[in-house]
């Protein structure tokens, strides 16, 4: 016997706020092939299904859901008498009543298995054969899909089955991405470092690369107002005295100037993909606020960010109470997880990179155990790196991997001149690199070097291996 309750009016529309609002029942009407007229006859109903399956994400901004009803209204798909009942649903749809996902999720599979097992009995056919046919397929449909909307069940030698090819933004550190790719979509990395380390600018370097190759990048400063943000960007991209730039130097300023006039209309095109956002002073505190605030910011200045610096995560709230400080960052990590899985205005992925301080004294290098207050903030994140200095006047800064998810672990010094914010691996060659291991490895290990030619940086060749660059520097 059919459950009455998967043939009722409000359990349907319950059914739908869920599937345009929640990710993980769309996923699972997906996998289970819903289509509109799984809903009945209710043209609003299957209106609002179908604009899920055309977007093809959720949750669905409330007003990009707009649009799309306003066109099928257009198209005539619905009525135009019908316009008060689809703002009606509309309203109910988006309405501040909470979600309960586990629900539907249990229930939404026998609903659809009830419904287009009564539409089968109902058929025109009387065909036997016709009839077993189309049982047989609803069964194959339920029984390869599943129950909770996350996986299906496949036998990987029944046919070969590949993630999809996922777009990455480089980190704009050559070295690096030659071995991680970048920080693909929707992903979520920390820059974890002490304070004076290097963390801004690191962050201000990989921002001005992803930027240079045409990648749109928003850097929201929680911690400082826009100018000395501006004053690492111009000290990076002109080559200028941070430390003038900061303290209002009338030269330093000048000097910007008259670089920023000899700026191409090409170049100057190229970096309008920069923006930096003030937050400090603002109301925008937790994760949750900021994807607020880049739905807003898009539809006001049509700015859609693909990469996302947030400086830094001490400056953020939780959105819940926290007892202990560990706990509100281990709540903050979790909640910027589920900010880079946000769509912009309903459609438009991104991803996030966070920057978080480390307490203690400054190092070169630092371990997972030498931060183990720090495992809640690092579980959700997909990498997560580290960057060191041995001291705050030091001129090599090591980059390297706390956690990799899907690459290869990395360490990779680097001459930093925090002066002009700017990394260089191109002026460090396989000799050079070789004596920076010499004097690195007895302060990370505790271990003398053995006097052999075969050194602990897998990446650098050995001496009578080297070859000049085209550049006439050895790489």
């Amino acid at each position: 016997m059919i459950n009455d309750i998967y043939q009722d009016g409000d359990f349907m529309e319950l059914v739908i706020k869920h599937i345009v609002r929640d990710a993980k029942v769309f996923n699972l009407a997906k996998s289970l092939k819903i289509v509109p007229e799984d809903l009945g006859g209710v043209d609003v109903y299957r209106a609002f299904i179908q604009i899920a399956l055309d977007v093809n994400e959720a949750p669905i901004n409330p007003k990009l859901m707009l649009i799309k009803l306003k066109e099928a209204i257009t198209n005539g798909k619905i009525s135009q008498g019908q316009q008060e009942q689809i703002g009606d649903f509309h309203g109910y749809i988006y309405n501040d009543d909470p979600l309960n996902s586990d629900y539907i999720i249990e229930h939404l599979p026998k609903m659809l298995k009830a419904r287009r097992f009564g539409a089968i009995l109902r058929g025109d056919t009387k065909d036997a054969d016709s009839v077993a046919a189309s049982l047989n397929s609803l069964v194959f449909d339920f029984k390869n899909a599943s129950s909770n909307g996350e996986e299906m069940t496949f036998n990987p030698f029944e046919r070969p089955i590949f993630a999809e090819h996922k777009k990455t933004f480089p980190t704009g550190f050559k070295d690096i991405d030659a071995i991680i790719k970048g920080l693909g979509v929707q992903e979520y990395g920390i820059i974890l470092g002490y304070s004076g380390g290097g963390k801004t600018a690191m962050a201000i370097h990989s921002a001005i690369e992803a930027a240079k190759l045409g990648y749109k990048v928003m850097f929201l400063s929680m911690e400082e107002p826009k100018e000395p943000i501006f004053a690492r960007i111009y000290a990076n991209y002109f080559h200028v005295s941070y430390s003038d730039l900061h303290h209002g130097k009338a030269i330093a300023q000048s000097e910007v100037m008259s670089k920023w006039h000899d700026m191409t209309n090409d170049e100057k095109e190229v970096m309008a993909n920069i923006r930096v956002i003030n937050m400090k002073d603002s109301d925008v505190e937790t994760a949750k606020d900021i994807a607020n605030f880049l739905d807003r910011e898009a539809e006001k200045s049509g700015f859609i960010p693909e990469v996302v610096y947030i400086d830094q995560m001490d400056y953020m709230e939780p959105s819940k109470t926290y007892d202990a400080q560990w706990q509100k960052y281990e709540t903050i990590s979790f909640e910027v997880e589920e900010l880079s899985n946000h769509l912009i205005l309903g459609e438009h992925k991104f991803s996030v990179w966070l920057l978080h301080q480390a307490t203690g004294k400054m190092k070169g290098h630092f371990s997972n155990a030498e931060i183990s207050g720090f495992k809640g903030v690092i579980k959700p994140a997909d990498i997560v790196v580290g960057i060191g200095k041995d001291s705050p006047d030091a001129k090599i800064a090591n980059i390297f991997s706390l956690k990799s998810r899907h690459t290869k672990n990395f360490f990779v010094p680097h001459r930093a001149n925090m002066e002009f914010m700017r990394f260089d691996t191109a002026d460090v060659g396989g000799e050079a690199r070789e004596q920076i291991e010499l004097e690195l490895v007895p302060k990370l290990t505790g271990k003398k070097n053995k006097k052999s030619k075969q050194t602990s940086f897998k990446n650098i060749p050995e001496k009578e291996e080297l070859l000049p660059s085209p550049n006439g520097k050895f790489m």
